[in-house]
């Protein structure tokens, strides 16, 4: 039998290692979607930019460890391209 603070340093270390392999780009690819019509979980959000004109940018709640649209820490995740997700505007 482990005591409670072995318990909770288990808990620590195995959370640890959930965060290292699941990361905000791994719950944004968990997040449906189909296409711009079939959007699934995203929601279109037009960005104004400082030139004058604007983009259409992605944004979605993301589940990841105690993350998610009901918690009271939500994770919103935005991209340029909710299909492929690009490294560079996600």
């Amino acid at each position: 039998m482990t005591s409670g603070s072995e318990q909770a340093r288990m808990l620590r270390s195995t959370s640890r290692w959930l965060l290292r392999r699941h990361t905000p780009v791994t719950a944004a690819r968990a997040t449906a979607w189909k296409n711009a019509d079939h959007s699934g979980d995203w929601t279109p959000v037009e960005r104004h930019l400082r030139d004058g004109h604007t983009q259409t940018w992605w944004a979605a709640d993301a589940r990841l460890g105690g993350y998610g649209p009901h918690s009271p820490c939500r994770l919103v995740v935005a991209t340029t391209d909710a299909a492929t997700l690009p490294e560079k505007a996600t």
